[in-house]
């Protein structure tokens, strides 16, 4: 008939999604104690804080793979929130008024002695003008981007060291961007913070002003 003969065949063995160990159960319980004092701790804390304990007794530690895998099993892992988006997406970064919307990036400068210098910017996504900026030789903290928003506002608005009316503050999900205190010190200033989506590299500030 021209048919081969492993299209007939029927594997009654059915396999499981997840493999177990015999092991898993004290993986378990050791992951369950430390979730009992930080129950908001990743998988990644987890596993480092059970290694530490494991180290200490001169005992083998566990991958992350491995703890992350039990822990999604059990369903102790933590749930991913997405936040809401409370801007007009339209795809487009450039606006036609000045002080509409503000943008914000890092990046690294190497130096011929090995040091770096961390680097942050302001611009305006009109005129494209470099507003103000932050550099430090240690990695940038949140308190270096609230420094560098006070830095832009004082620089466009000297006289009352506040916006004219809102303006969106466009910058990818970096921790210090996402800071509870960088957004509140923004909207004390009247910047209204605002994120690239996650995982979305085309959307980066840097590539979408050159």
């Amino acid at each position: 008939m021209g048919v081969s003969r492993g299209t007939i065949y029927y594997n009654k063995v059915v396999r499981m999604k997840r493999y177990k160990k015999k092991t898993d159960t004290i993986v378990l319980e050791e992951i369950k104690a430390i979730l009992a004092d930080r129950p908001s701790y990743g998988y990644k804390r987890v596993t480092a804080l059970i290694n530490r304990i494991r180290k200490a007794n001169s005992l083998p530690v566990y991958s992350k793979k491995r703890v992350l895998r039990v822990m999604q099993i059990n369903g102790l892992t933590l749930k991913h929130k997405n936040p809401r988006r409370e801007h007009h997406k339209t795809g487009k970064i450039i606006t036609l008024h000045s002080n509409t919307r503000w943008c914000s990036d890092g990046f690294e400068i190497h130096c011929f002695n090995g040091e770096k210098v961390y680097v942050a910017f302001t611009l305006d996504c009109c005129d494209r003008e470099c507003i103000s900026y932050v550099a430090s030789k240690d990695p940038l903290a949140a308190r270096n981007i609230q420094d560098l928003t006070v830095q832009s506002v004082a620089h466009r608005f000297p006289k009352t060291l506040k916006t004219e009316r809102q303006i969106q503050y466009l910058s990818d999900r970096g921790l210090i961007y996402r800071s509870k205190e960088t957004i509140k010190i923004g909207r004390q200033l009247d910047l209204k913070s605002c994120f690239t989506a996650a995982y979305s590299p085309h959307q980066m500030v840097w590539q979408k002003l050159l």
